[in-house]
């Protein structure tokens, strides 16, 4: 017996007991845009943003990398929140019941946010407003009610402060003050003094009292409703309902001003106003939101910038939840804070041109639909710098100042500067291509490419010059090149600039992107298209003009049928010129002495399943899969080195005979089938039996059978087993006769098959592809990934090393031999004991908390929001289920971090699967009780 344990038991293999010092499923941080965002506050002094949501969350923000969130005991909505100037404080309040309304303060202590709930004030049950006021001795949270009394919360305490205005004072000699229309709906602290207040009674009275001296300074009646109030100095500023606003004195009370800014029609009401008159670029600036013409823009989400020198008009994609202007060291205005339902917008107040700043953190990811996520490890130094010279920050038409917000960690100058960098790759059913900073707390766009360019209909405007021509390259532009962003609003009135990302429409499904691929060697991406169309991008420090869209066609039916396939339409290729900043361009080829841009179409234009890009011998290689076949294209001769049709002649039947139902008439007539099968009443006990046992069973678990194949032309399936779910290059063992690793192409289908093929240049300077080895599974299920790694072995008391490949299936993983494909010891069919599907795989390797050990993991991700840990040196299973909810989405890198997307794909969940990290991250964070 110990000479058995001897042999069979490798030192290398973690117990079970000890499998805790790797694994430890930890979040780490959301990146992106809040979703049901509620309402806004700025901290001027400290450079502090704070932003509530619907859900009780509460996240607040600084410099970039820094970011903090933290929650409200229960799932309430935040209807306010305020900070505490000057002393990273937040004071947040909730009313879930419309009635009762609960506090919290929230304070930064170091890396994370500590709460604090106040007891709750029974005698507070109808207040209308809130507004923090700063006198210089005191600090505190004024409550408006509609009795016409005002309190005061301390910050400090959470308690009601003897600082209160009671209806019985001087506001009883008021006349303007009815006993029944004493509600206050507004409180505005003076700035300038802050120890004045005015009140807004009803919403057509202002009573501006003095705190100190409790006396009311000036009274004014408005003429009409009042949607809001500004105050400057001596001046009060009163908007309306009807979209105009008017300029008071505070001494008399009459009005200097009135202004319908967009009238003389009808207009919505403007909702905010705020009055700069110490801007240095105008005399005076007037930003409010709304006051749109009724009739033909009363749909617009709107923030107007409106001076005697300048007039725009920045059109959102998305309902305006709050604005803020705030001021830098020097107290002048420096940016304008916009806080819309799907995104945020920042405008530097003191650009001439009014462009936008970068957003270090805050970018709706889900501007466009995201339809595809991958994720880039340890990218190389030469690489990054490309990126971030040649990216966003380049471009013309954003601001080249730094972000206004300057709050960040104490430690944040002592960050490790040479942590391994990482990148985001998120496709958009818009055809954009965004490339993220993954490293750092906060999710930075680094560049961003528009596949739409390739593509006839596509117009260069203002914007796209800016962003495709910048003076400072020293290329020859044309003069429509140096125009501004001016050249991004309308010359008509109003004068509309479109300002943000949030875009909720696509003008074509064809042109989403369904796949994205990086080559961490040159920075080159490939990207597919819903429309079967591939196109690879590649970094350029020079100004290019291409003439034309280049368009190559391949056809996977070529050597297979004699009839062509029924054509599809697909959008045609760019025919005129376009300009390419530097940075991230279309691949060049050489036609008829003419630069043109490298676009792939594949024939049947069918959705793009998988892709991968690779480098051989100064080549790109560019693999590409649908749901009939692969093709292997040489990008550089733009010559097809191997081409594979896999569809059976059944489907090749479906998809040339143009009397064969579409799967569009096909669920047509499913459906109506549906109908008539439930207008029959069914008389048989039995199957009624049958179909009730087997409703008892878990909709999470399937029964493991093998795949039947299509009957007939006319039974076309949902998804054929012919399509490509899997296509990935790999250095691995592929012949008997040598043991080194040499490049290889591995496929992988829905209908289980498994093809090994060679790849490599010869010695003419030519790629060879040929097909090495085809492996079909009994089970027939589908193929959801292939890994290639090392398996330790113990062997007459000697340890070894094998190289296997793990195949996987959403019901099973095995591992086979290389070169020769034969089965081995190590097999899991997790659907059967389980009940869960196999979604992804990947190969991580995780360090000991307790040493410098490493340990290398195969993690498979099921359906049901679980990962399961395999060890390659032992073939005991370790799994540790999590609570990862959109696990369609999850990608696993080598180093076991873990990013996927959250409901609705506005922000990013990142978390990591390593206990070594999270034993870091456990001691840079304090206790927060």
């Amino acid at each position: 017996m110990l000479r058995f344990l001897r042999t069979h038991i490798s030192p290398h293999q973690p117990r079970s007991e000890n499998i805790e010092e790797f694994v430890n499923f930890t979040k780490s941080g959301k990146h992106g845009f809040p979703s049901g965002v509620s309402c806004m506050a700025v901290d001027e002094e400290l450079g502090l943003l704070a932003i509530g949501t619907f859900n009780g969350e509460v996240k607040i923000y600084g410099n970039e990398n820094f970011e903090l969130s933290a929650t409200i005991s229960e799932p309430k909505a935040l209807t306010h929140i305020y900070f505490v100037p000057g002393k990273a404080e937040l004071i947040a309040v909730s009313n879930a019941t419309g009635a009762d309304h609960a506090f919290y303060k929230f304070e930064i202590c170091g890396r994370v946010l500590k709460r604090t709930d106040a007891s709750t004030h029974n005698c507070l049950k109808k207040i209308t407003c809130f507004e923090m006021a700063n006198t210089g001795e005191s600090t505190n949270l004024l409550l408006g009610t509609v009795t016409g009394n005002v309190f005061a919360l301390s910050p400090e305490t959470l308690e009601l402060e003897e600082f209160v205005i009671f209806d019985n004072t001087q506001l009883k000699n008021v006349n303007q003050l009815k006993d029944e229309d004493r509600s206050i709906t507004k409180i505005i602290v003076d700035k300038t003094d802050p120890r004045k207040i005015s009140l807004i009674f009803n919403s057509s009275v202002i009573v501006s009292y003095d705190l100190h001296q409790q006396t009311v300074s000036f009274v004014i009646q408005a003429p009409q409703q009042l949607s809001t109030v500004y105050l400057d100095g001596d001046h009060v500023y009163c908007a309306y309902k009807d979209g105009s606003y008017e300029k008071r004195s505070i001494k008399g009370g009459k009005p200097l001003e009135s202004r319908m800014p967009f009238g003389p029609y009808p207009c919505t009401p403007i909702e905010k106003l705020i009055i700069l008159t110490d801007s240095p670029l105008a005399t005076e600036l007037a930003i409010f939101s709304g006051g749109m013409p009724n009739a033909s823009y009363g749909d617009r989400f709107t923030v107007s910038l409106m001076s005697a020198e300048r007039n725009v008009v920045l059109d959102l994609g998305s309902a305006v939840i709050d604005f803020s202007v705030i001021r830098n060291s020097d107290q002048i205005p420096s940016a304008l804070l916009v806080l819309c339902k799907e995104e945020f917008v920042a405008i530097d107040l003191l650009d001439s041109k009014w462009r936008p700043f970068v957003l270090p953190y805050l970018f709706p990811l889900h501007y466009a639909p995201l339809t595809c996520l991958t994720v880039v490890d340890d990218v190389p130094d030469h690489v990054w710098k490309q990126l971030d010279e040649y990216g966003v920050k380049s471009s013309g038409q954003v601001s080249p100042k730094s972000w206004p917000l300057k709050y960040e960690h104490s430690t944040a100058k002592h960050a490790q500067p040479n942590k391994p960098k990482n990148i985001y790759l998120t496709g958009h059913e818009d055809g954009n291509i965004n490339v993220w900073t993954g490293h750092q707390e906060s999710l930075r766009r680094l560049t961003s490419i528009n596949c739409c360019t390739l593509f006839e209909g596509y117009q260069q405007d203002g914007r796209d010059i800016l962003d495709s021509c910048d003076p400072t390259d020293g290329a020859p532009v044309s003069d429509a090149s140096t125009s501004d962003v001016d050249a991004m609003e309308s010359n008509d009135w109003p004068p509309f600039r479109k300002t943000g990302f949030y875009d909720m429409f696509c003008d074509d499904q064809q042109i989403a992107i369904s796949a994205v691929c990086f080559n961490t060697s040159t920075g080159d991406i490939a990207a597919a298209t819903q429309g079967g169309q591939i196109m690879i991008f590649r970094l350029s420090a020079e100004l290019q003009i291409h003439s034309s869209a280049y368009r190559q066609t391949i056809n996977l039916f070529e050597d297979c049928v004699k009839k062509q396939p029924k054509k599809i339409a697909t959008v045609p290729p760019r025919n005129s010129a376009f300009i390419y900043r530097k940075g991230y361009q279309p691949l060049v080829v050489d036609q008829e002495n003419r630069t043109m841009s490298l676009l792939i179409q594949m024939e049947p234009a069918l959705p793009t399943t998988a892709i991968a890009y690779t480098r051989l011998g100064g080549k790109g290689i560019v693999t590409v899969g649908n749901e009939h076949g692969f093709v292997v294209v040489d990008t550089a001769s733009t010559q097809t080195i191997y081409r594979r049709c896999l569809a059976t002649e059944i489907e090749q039947t479906a998809v040339t005979d143009v009397s064969t139902m579409s799967r569009f008439k096909s669920m047509k007539k499913s459906i109506r089938k549906s109908f008539r099968r439930k207008k029959k009443t069914n008389n048989d006990g039995t199957s009624e039996q049958q179909n009730e046992a087997q409703d008892e069973l878990r909709p999470v678990e399937r029964k493991i059978v093998g795949r039947s194949e299509m009957i007939s032309s006319r039974e076309v399936k949902v998804i054929p087993p012919s399509l490509v779910r899997i296509v990935r290059f790999s250095k691995t063992c592929t012949t008997a006769s040598s043991n080194e690793n040499a490049d290889s192409l591995w496929i992988g289908t829905y209908g289980g098959v498994v093809y090994m093929l060679s790849i490599g240049v010869n010695e003419m300077d030519e790629v060879r592809c040929s097909l090495m080895k085809e492996l079909k599974l009994k089970h027939g299920a589908p193929v959801v990934g292939i890994d290639t790694c090392h398996f330790y072995h113990n062997f007459g008391g000697e340890d070894s090393v094998v190289n296997r490949v793990v195949i996987s299936t959403e019901e099973q993983m095995r591992s086979y031999t290389l070169p020769s494909l034969k089965t081995s010891r190590f097999k899991c069919k997790l659907a059967g004991f389980e009940g869960s599907r196999i979604r992804r795989t990947s190969v991580v390797r995780l360090r000991s908390k307790h040493s410098e050990h490493y340990e290398t993991f195969l993690v498979a991700t099921s359906s049901r929001g679980e990962f399961f840990l395999f060890p390659t040196s032992s073939v005991k299973q370790h799994f540790k289920p999590t609570d990862v909810a959109e696990i369609i989405s999850t990608v696993v890198l080598a180093n076991g971090d873990v990013v996927y997307a959250l409901p609705a794909a506005s922000e990013l969940q990142r978390a990591s699967l390593s206990a070594y990290i999270s034993s870091i991250q456990a001691e840079k964070k304090p206790s927060n009780n």
